[in-house]
């Protein structure tokens, strides 16, 4: 699971020069824009982790599990008031921005997790598990005919109109 950011989780304390060098032209030190971006990029991360650890739809019940909100992000950046710095700033539409685009990568990612749900017997469900008990008992049962056996029940099946066009009758 590299493609969910596996790798980021390892980053290093010493890449915070970098890290300035990589900001967007509107985030500043001046207002509350530094604090606001870095927000966002930690409960990105933080949401990424919880998409990685959980493969289940059961999992998923609740959007602020594997989504941002507002309000999460302003909380984060310390701030009181969402509509503050997504409404009132000359850097909002920016921000907004880089918020809805992190929180489609994040729903990419959930609905990544999801698809590639492992096939192993613990994450059938009982229904599952059933048809594909009886697929086994079936083919257990089919295998351990010989092949005259296997000839006469499919001579069986066959419908009688099939039955004529190749001259069994």
């Amino acid at each position: 699971m590299t493609d969910l950011g596996y790798f980021d989780q390892f980053d290093d304390d010493n890449s915070d020069s970098s890290e300035l060098k990589k900001l967007p032209d509107w985030v500043s030190d001046a207002n509350s824009s530094l604090a606001a971006y870095e927000a966002i990029q930690s409960l990105y991360k933080e949401k990424l982790r919880y998409i990685r650890n959980h493969s289940k739809k059961s999992h998923y019940t609740k959007k602020n599990s594997y989504l941002m909100s507002k309000s999460e992000v302003a909380r984060a950046a310390g701030l009181t008031k969402p509509n503050a710095i997504f409404h009132s700033v000359d850097y909002a539409p920016a921000l907004t921005k880089e918020f809805n685009s992190k929180n489609a990568l994040l729903a990419a990612s959930k609905e990544k997790a999801l698809r590639s749900r492992s096939n192993s017997i613990k994450d059938l469900s009982k229904k599952e598990l059933q048809s594909e008990l009886r697929g086994r008992d079936r083919y257990k049962e089919i295998s351990e005919l010989k092949a005259d056996e296997v000839l006469d029940l499919t001579l069986e099946r066959l419908p009688m109109s099939v039955k004529k066009q190749l001259h069994l009758i």
